[in-house]
């Protein structure tokens, strides 16, 4: 997955990131004032050479300090320096336990002994800080080393322990940035997951994050059994016959050099819709002026015949087989520029029919008679009538239904396709669903009830 197609994911998922971001934080946010409070108080300690009778003594003791300070440090938080402070306090806890509310430093090139001691009391944690350092010069005078009846070293108070004015912690502002991350990781990681289990593209822009190819259109989901090519026919302002329009126009603009006059539409799979918008795009083409033929060359399973209405029992495969001429099967449907050339009976041999010489003599035949010719083939997964007929046409359609065709299927189509050298013109997206109606369309065709009694059955 390239980098642009996780930024459209997240992009799309725009609202779901701020959302759980915003939660997280404010979760957490209040969550923090539930926690009990935290307050910690500071006392410092410095140690201090026994003065010397000449500047090499004093050296030497400055010396010998800095090289025990961290031995000093260690010492505050052993049981020979907490204990006396939990008896003294009458804490009830064990020096061990008190040892995680001492926190030690020694400032990088001092001599002096930080502490800071943190409970749930101000005055508690006050007190222990200063009880601490008190018996830490305690056991300090009774370790260090002596000259004469004097330690070598000692400890004094340079700050007492303060009384905390407010609490450390929690710090709601740290569980609020703490809790939007979170929030944002989980929604980033469900945008991913979920774009990562979804198998099936919902609209062109799905599909434009799969591949480099050019997608044409979309065409909107219609009524379950409404006919695509008649809505485009009886509702020209609908959301239909638009999408069909804007198709044939970039038709134009892909093949400007070379023109598509003669294409094939195809599909990964059954049902996804490549005969409905085979014959919806020769209407789109016959308004526009253009004289149009459709052809059925599905031959496995032919269905314009029962899309259009027309007589199915003569068509390509008995003008293939010499039983009529091809002006004899061609018939005229639904506008004067529009004619359709449905499958004709089944033949027990199609793909010895799709790969004969007879029928390229019948699309260069189509070919001078009209503008555009659409040729409607068998799904290119299931058989490869649409890759033996590539190198008689102009290009090659491909279409794919929203929600319905899987990735996996759509993804080996392309490469199918394109690893054939057929020039592929570009995808079209069937049953995309349109949020809402604008003034600039009418209804579709088939959504109201006085249109029902000319709505075909829903075929392929």
């Amino acid at each position: 997955m390239t980098v642009a197609q996780y930024v459209h994911i997240l992009r799309r998922n725009l609202l779901l990131i701020i959302l759980l971001a915003v939660v997280g934080g404010t979760g957490a946010y209040f969550y923090s004032h539930t926690l009990p409070k935290q307050y910690r108080s500071y006392a410092s300690v410095m140690v201090v050479p026994v003065r010397g009778e000449n500047t090499s003594e004093v050296v030497q003791g400055a010396n010998y300090v800095e090289n025990i300070v961290q031995s000093y440090a260690l010492l505050a938080t052993t049981p020979y320096v907490l204990q006396p402070v939990v008896d003294k306090l009458e804490l009830g806890v064990s020096p061990g336990q008190l040892a995680r509310q001492v926190n030690v430093v020694t400032p990088l090139n001092t001599v002096v002994i930080q502490l800071a001691v943190t409970d749930s009391s101000p005055q508690r944690a006050q007190s222990i800080a200063g009880a601490t350092s008190d018996s830490l010069i305690a056991a300090v005078n009774e370790l260090s080393p002596k000259i004469g009846s004097e330690p070598a070293v000692r400890l004094e108070v340079i700050s007492p322990a303060t009384l905390p004015q407010g609490y450390v912690s929690p710090n709601s502002k740290t569980y609020g940035m703490v809790g939007a991350l979170a929030g944002l990781v989980l929604a980033v990681g469900i945008a991913l997951t979920r774009e990562l289990l979804r198998s099936r593209p919902r609209n062109a822009d799905d599909v434009k994050a799969l591949t480099d190819l050019p997608v044409l259109g979309e065409v909107p989901q219609l009524a379950r059994k409404a006919n695509l090519a008649r809505s485009v026919l009886m509702a020209p302002r609908g959301h239909a016959a638009e999408a069909l329009r804007a198709v044939a126009a970039s038709l134009r603009f892909v093949s400007v050099d070379q023109p598509a006059r003669m294409m094939i539409l195809t599909s990964a799979r059954p049902f996804d819709g490549k005969s409905s918008i085979s014959v919806a795009l020769g209407v789109a083409f016959a308004e526009a002026g253009r004289r149009t033929l459709v052809i059925d060359a599905d031959l496995r399973n032919p269905s314009i015949a029962d899309l259009t209405g027309v007589e199915g029992g003569v068509g390509l495969t008995t003008v293939l087989v010499h039983d009529c001429e091809f002006d004899e099967a061609v018939q005229p449907w639904g506008h004067k520029n529009l004619s359709i050339l449905p499958g004709g009976v089944l033949s027990p041999n199609p793909g010895q029919l799709i790969s004969s010489g007879q029928l390229n003599e019948t699309l260069a035949l189509a070919r001078d008679q009209f503008d555009v010719v659409i040729i409607d083939t068998a799904p290119v997964l299931a058989v490869s009538d649409a890759l033996w007929l590539a190198p008689h046409t102009d290009g090659m359609i491909l279409v794919t239904r929203a929600k319905k065709t899987p990735t996996r299927a759509l993804l080996a189509a392309i490469d199918t396709v394109t690893s054939t050298h057929a020039r592929v013109l570009g995808l079209v997206v069937n049953g995309v669903r349109i949020q809402r109606d604008s003034k600039y369309h009418s209804r579709e065709y088939g959504a109201t009830a006085r249109h029902r009694e000319l709505q075909d059955a829903r075929v392929d």
